[in-house]
């Protein structure tokens, strides 16, 4: 549908006033789909007026646009066409755009014949979305590319995604075949079954992490692997850090020291629902992330938590991680 905005022009004639109305036509989210693809076609780089212009568009027209070029011969566009889904859905919280895009990146994914593209793919998945951004049908679709690793050949780095993706979709009856892998030394495997919730692969995993001896190597990695399992026992972990007064040594000249608990932020901003966003490397930055865990972490009295389950009820009133809510 086209959009239209309008303003008021006044002319001056003959010492009166008049007031014309003007009314410019402003694209549709087919043409500016269109001329972003072209963009692509030609190998020119999109600015951020043109990224401006795609997030103005209704998410779901500019997804149903882009499904028009998933099968271009041109790599550049089909690769545009998974950059600009993913932008969609980090853009956008609403579970029915979240769940377009991520069905229209999965698909890029399953089809598409060349590697760059999927594993551009397959890492916006295990990136941007969360398990209830797809369906049981594309929970099947994702179990069946594990099933399938050994078809992939030497694509190292679209295997081990392939692998995230499983636990990041909570694709449960990957399981067996995640385990074989892990049993095999697959150090994603061992990261997509702690994100499952398996209990002893949650403890290998965190024992692993914290057992590196380098602890700048240890903290750096907090967003990572740490972060992507999901678990309360590994925020437990990030929260030490984030209490932590340690910094990184500075690598002068081009990087200076941070702050433990400034990759911890990072990481419980991804991972934590209603985080403060924009913590900087500051003490103020710093010191306001602990204020926010400070007040979450503090007992509830029982009147904020007489309408969840017993058992949520009791855990809140208590204090601690249970208060935090985990995204996945």
């Amino acid at each position: 549908m086209t959009k239209k905005r309008t303003f008021a022009l006044t002319l001056c004639v003959s010492s009166a006033f008049v007031v014309v109305t003007v009314a410019p036509v402003l694209a549709d989210a087919g043409t500016v789909v269109a001329q972003q693809i072209e963009k692509a076609r030609r190998n020119q780089p999109a600015d951020l007026d043109d990224l401006d212009r795609v997030q103005a568009q209704p998410p779901t027209e500019v997804l149903t646009e882009l499904r028009k070029y998933m099968r271009d011969s041109s790599k550049g566009v089909r690769e545009e066409v998974t950059s600009l889904a993913r932008l969609v859905a980090w853009k956008h919280a609403a579970r029915g755009v979240r769940q377009q895009a991520a069905r229209l990146i999965l698909d890029m994914l399953l089809a598409d014949a060349d590697n760059d593209v999927r594993l551009l793919a397959v890492n916006g998945l295990v990136r941007l979305f969360l398990r209830a951004d797809f369906s049981d049908r594309m929970r099947q679709e994702i179990n069946q590319l594990v099933q399938q690793l050994d078809q992939l050949g030497p694509a190292i780095d679209l295997r081990e995604n392939i692998i995230l993706l499983a636990g990041v979709a909570d694709v449960r009856t990957a399981a067996p075949r995640l385990r074989q892998l892990a049993n095999g030394g697959s150090w994603p495997a061992q990261l997509a079954l702690a994100r499952l919730g398996d209990p002893l692969t949650i403890h290998y995993v965190i024992d692993r992490l914290e057992g590196v001896k380098d602890e700048v190597k240890r903290v750096r990695r907090l967003d990572k692997d740490l972060a992507f399992i999901r678990q309360p026992e590994a925020v437990e972990i990030i929260l030490k850090y984030l209490f932590s007064d340690k910094s990184t040594p500075a690598s002068p000249p081009d990087v200076g020291s941070v702050r433990y608990s400034y990759y911890a932020a990072e990481a419980l901003g991804e991972i934590i629902e209603g985080f403060p966003t924009g913590i900087a490397n500051t003490e103020a930055g710093i010191a306001r992330a602990r204020q926010w865990v400070t007040q979450q972490l503090a007992p509830q009295p029982a009147a904020a938590t007489n309408q969840q389950s017993p058992a949520t009820a009791q855990a809140t009133r208590s204090g601690g991680v249970a208060n935090l809510k985990i995204k996945r």
